[in-house]
C-alpha cells in the first residue's frame, strides 16, 4: 500500500494502519524540512559543543542527560507513546506532565519503535521518514508509578494531540506520525484500551467538541511494545533548546472538564 507524505512525496509502508492520505501539497513546510533549515544554521550547535554541552533556553524539570541511559534504567516503569512529531510529545510529558505531577517522569527520550517485532534494528531518522521501516516516532519514558499511574499517562496523551487523524498530526503526514500506545505489559495493554474506549465514548457523546478533533473515530493503535531505539542527540529535548521550534501539539481539553 502506498503512503503520501509531506509535500506530496510517496513511499511504500508496511505498518498495519497504512492508508493513502493524498498528494495535496501544503503551504507549510514539513517538519523534517524545517529541521534541516534550523540545523543548517549551525551556530547554536557549534557554540553548544564549544561550551561542552547543550545550552538550554528553557529548563525542563526532567534531567536532560537521562536520554543516554534510559534503555538501561531499572528505576520506575517504562511507557512509550507515539503522537506525531516526537519533539512535541516529549515536551508535553517532560515539561507539562512532570510539572503537574512532580517526580513522576524519571527520564525521557525520543526515538523509534515499531509494532513489528521483526522490523529493522537501529533505523536512521531518514529511513524512518520513508515510511518503509514501519517505525513510529515516540517518546520513551521511565515513570514513577507511586507518583502518577500509567492510566494518568494514557489519559494525558489524548489531551494534546488529535487521535482521529490517521497517520497525521497537522502538516506531518506518514506512518511515522501515527497515534500509538506501545504497551510494555498486559496490564498496560488493558489500561490503554480502557482509556481509548473512554475517549471514544466522550467523542461520540459530543463532549469533546471543543478539542478540535477533526474526525469522529479514535484511530490510536494499542499494541505490544517492541525494542526501542534512541534518535540522535540533536533530536533529544529539541524544544527545550529551541522553545519556538516546530510543534503541532497543543492543549486540547482537560479531563476535569469532561469527566462526570
Amino acid at each position: 500500500m502506498m503512503l503520501s507524505m509531506g509535500r506530496g512525496a510517496t513511499a511504500a509502508a508496511s505498518a498495519p494502519w497504512v492508508v493513502k492520505v493524498g498528494r495535496r501539497r501544503s503551504r507549510v513546510p514539513p517538519r523534517r524540512a524545517l529541521h534541516r533549515l534550523e540545523l543548517k544554521a549551525g551556530l547554536f550547535d557549534a557554540f553548544s559543543t564549544l561550551m561542552g554541552g547543550p545550552i538550554r533556553v528553557e529548563e525542563w524539570p526532567v534531567d536532560q542527560a537521562s536520554w543516554r541511559s534510559i534503555k538501561d534504567m531499572k528505576e520506575g516503569e517504562p511507557a512509550t507513546f507515539g503522537a506525531g512529531c516526537y519533539w512535541g510529545t516529549e515536551k508535553f510529558y517532560a515539561r507539562d506532565f512532570e510539572a503537574k505531577h512532580p517526580g513522576s517522569i524519571l527520564a525521557s527520550a525520543v526515538g523509534f519503535m515499531s509494532p513489528d517485532p521483526n522490523a529493522v534494528a537501529n533505523p536512521t531518522y531518514t529511513a524512518v521518514c520513508t515510511g518503509m521501516t514501519s517505525h513510529v516516532e515516540v517518546v520513551h519514558l521511565r515513570f514513577n508509578p507511586e507518583v502518577a499511574s500509567y492510566e494518568d499517562l494514557c489519559r494525558f496523551l489524548f489531551t494534546f494531540h488529535d487521535p482521529t487523524t490517521l497517520n497525521q498530526q497537522g502538516n506531518d503526514r506518514g506512518t511515522q506520525y501515527a497515534s500509538v500506545i506501545f504497551a510494555h505489559s498486559e496490564a498496560q495493554l488493558e489500561t490503554a484500551n480502557k482509556v481509548k474506549e473512554e475517549v471514544q465514548a466522550l467523542l461520540s457523546a459530543g463532549k469533546l467538541a471543543g478539542a478540535g478533533f477533526r474526525g469522529k473515530e479514535v484511530t490510536t493503535q494499542v499494541v505490544k511494545a517492541n525494542e526501542y531505539f534512541n534518535a540522535t542527540r540533536d533530536h533529544q529535548r529539541y524544544l527545550e533548546l529551541q522553545p519556538g521550534g516546530y510543534c503541532n501539539h497543543r492543549e486540547r481539553f482537560s479531563w476535569d472538564q469532561v469527566s462526570p
